[in-house]
């Protein structure tokens, strides 16, 4: 009974070291599939077409290095009891079935072992691991990530149409001779470019100074021309009218961020300054006479009945027979009497800008007749619907009255 119990114990610990080995092993390459295999729930065609005997290095290499000690000692372990087992057969002893059993025990794992590690890789690959090395086209591992990839990507057309991405927009002009009739404004509708693009491109200093037969330079874009001047460069331009720099990089057509002193450069987008706006049109307005201001514009009680009115210009008190002036240049387009207004005169100033000057005692113009900016076109006076001596001075655009103090300077 006593060398029964000797042999059930020296036989665990003769394959402990084996076992040990089998144990990490195994451990450590599930492991590594139940973390390759969360993304995908089943082996792809690559997958199975995958060569063996890389990943048997890889897993190799990877998976069970730590193990492979614990394996060595206990395969020497199992060579011991094939030794001890044949000394007992040579000496005409039956080998022990603990010792049979725990050889077979020992084979089978192996090959479990053998088996594990002849495993395909899964895909995506766990973080860290590279993919096998390419070895030509006929290579079964060179189509395991097109095999991984959606059908849609694999089916997309390898020369697509670019014609409908928008593609950098570069400045381009086209030329335009100026008809009977035009005005800046209508040019600038026609082309559905802003009537200050226009202007700057083509250096107008006076929209009034258009003459028919005229050739006007036409952007394909809105914005305005800018001269470089000393010390300036792209990026400076960029910031200081707001515009990214690969935007004025593309209009421009430029090849390099190297500007010159005196080069023009076109900015999409910018706009003229307000003050340079009111110069070049004229509307740098002047007061046509001076004097306190009795009613302003917009909404007031009405001198006369006290209800409330729209009121739509300024009211200017001067003595009677005062001079007054044009407010900007322009043409005489009507005058005459009007029961509210009494004696007035109507300018008409270009670009559908119009001033009115109204309660006056006399003309000093006529119908169609061209006045400067400050030329005297009559005398205040106190006629139709006023309480007293004064000048009632209106500002029109396109017909639609605009407040005079957002002009006059």
């Amino acid at each position: 009974m006593a060398a029964v119990g000797v042999a059930r114990i020296s036989v665990p610990r003769a394959f402990a070291p084996l076992l040990s080995g089998l144990v990490s092993v195994l451990a450590k390459a599930r492991k590594r599939r139940v973390g390759a295999n969360r993304a995908t729930n089943a082996q792809s065609p690559a997958e199975q077409a995958f060569p063996r005997f890389r990943l048997r290095r890889s897993w190799a290499g990877k998976a069970g290095i730590g193990a492979f000690p614990r394996l060595l000692a206990g395969i020497k372990a199992l060579g011991g009891l094939f030794s001890g087992a044949s000394a007992e057969t040579g000496r005409g002893k039956p080998p022990s079935v603990a010792r049979i059993a725990g050889a077979g025990a020992a084979l089978v794992g192996l090959g479990v072992l053998a088996f594990v590690l002849s495993l395909p890789p899964s895909f995506p690959l766990p973080e860290g691991e590279l993919l096998p090395a390419y070895e030509g086209a006929d290579d079964p591992a060179a189509n395991l990530l097109l095999d991984y990839l959606s059908a849609d990507l694999l089916s997309a057309d390898p020369n697509p149409d670019l014609s409908g991405l928008p593609l950098p927009r570069s400045f381009q002009v086209s030329t335009y001779t100026v008809k009977a009739g035009d005005s800046v404004g209508s040019i600038a509708k026609r082309f559905g470019r802003r009537a200050d693009s226009i202007v700057s491109l083509n250096a107008i200093k006076d929209v009034r100074a258009i003459r028919q037969g005229m050739e006007l330079t036409i952007p394909n874009m809105d914005g305005v021309m800018h001269t470089v001047t000393r010390g300036e460069s792209l990026a400076k331009i960029a910031q200081d009218f707001k515009v990214e720099v690969t935007i004025l990089a593309d209009a421009n057509d430029l090849g390099s961020a190297s500007l010159k002193i005196g080069q023009g450069i076109f900015i999409p987008g910018a706009r003229l300054p307000e003050a340079m706006i009111r110069k070049i049109y004229g509307t740098t307005v002047t007061w046509p006479g001076r004097g306190p201001i009795s009613s302003g514009f917009g909404i007031r009680s009405d001198p006369f009945t006290g209800v409330r009115r729209f009121h739509a210009g300024l009211d200017i008190v001067v003595p009677l027979g005062t001079p007054v002036k044009a407010a900007i240049d322009g043409k005489i387009a009507d005058l005459g009497y009007n029961a509210n207004y009494g004696n007035y005169i109507i300018i008409s100033n270009g670009d559908g800008l119009q001033t009115l000057y109204a309660h006056l005692e006399a003309f000093s113009v006529n119908i169609g007749q061209t006045v400067r900016q400050g030329s005297v076109i009559g005398k205040s006076g106190n006629t139709g619907y006023s309480t007293g001596p004064h000048l009632h001075f209106g500002v029109y655009r396109q017909g639609i009255a605009v407040d005079p103090l957002k002009l006059l300077k």
